[in-house]
């Protein structure tokens, strides 16, 4: 099991081991020796116990999973009854800051241009699937189709380029950025490529406290 696996199968044995108390609990009234439920219920209550320090001390290896640590620590009961209720609301807080940061992208400015780019993407795919001769030479017909792709082409370099370019208003947003830069190889492309990588320089900075 790698590093980055290790905190998602923690938490992953904790839901389990909390659905089978659930299951397990619903004997106390069947026909099952009370001595026998009650040493089955203890033994996985232990094991709840150990695989709660699992969760909490296993190291979150993103920022997802820093925000599913925060929000489990927030939610359990185990834990609300031991820490202070101020402090546990901090948490919760948390939590919630570290959710928004990975889920959504939080400006709609920023969101509208990333659909931009996925609307411009799809829009030539659909025209490559129609029109494509599917010739292995540069046939007549092969040339007039890559001219005619020159447009669609133009069109999801534009938009790539207001994506990466813009200020990314989260994490969230940084990682859509990433994806936009690596899916138009715009490492290859001398200006441009330079322009990008500075803002997504200034991007990662400002998010780590800096200046950016």
């Amino acid at each position: 099991m790698t590093a980055t696996n290790d905190f998602a199968a923690a938490l992953q044995a904790f839901t389990d081991i909390t659905s089978a108390m659930t299951a397990w609990s619903a004997n106390v009234k069947g026909d099952m020796p009370r001595p026998i439920y009650e040493a089955g219920f203890d033994a996985m209550a232990d094991n709840k116990s150990c695989l709660i320090d699992a969760v909490a001390q296993t190291r979150a290896e993103t920022l997802p999973q820093i925000a599913a640590k925060a929000a489990f620590i927030a939610t359990l009961p185990d834990y609300a009854d031991i820490i202070d209720p101020w402090a546990m609301k901090a948490i919760k807080g948390l939590a919630d800051d570290l959710a928004h940061a990975t889920s959504a992208t939080g400006d709609p400015a920023f969101g509208e241009k990333l659909a931009d780019y996925d609307r411009a993407i799809a829009e030539r795919e659909a025209f490559e699937q129609a029109n494509n001769p599917g010739h292995k030479t540069l046939t007549p017909e092969m040339a007039a189709f890559e001219d005619a792709c020159g447009p669609f082409h133009d069109a999801c370099s534009d938009a790539a380029m207001a994506v990466v370019t813009s200020p990314a208003p989260n994490m969230a947003a940084l990682v859509q950025k990433q994806r936009v830069f690596h899916a138009q190889q715009m490492h290859h492309c001398g200006d441009t490529s330079r322009q990008a990588i500075a803002v997504l320089f200034a991007d990662a900075i400002r998010f780590a406290g800096g200046a950016g």
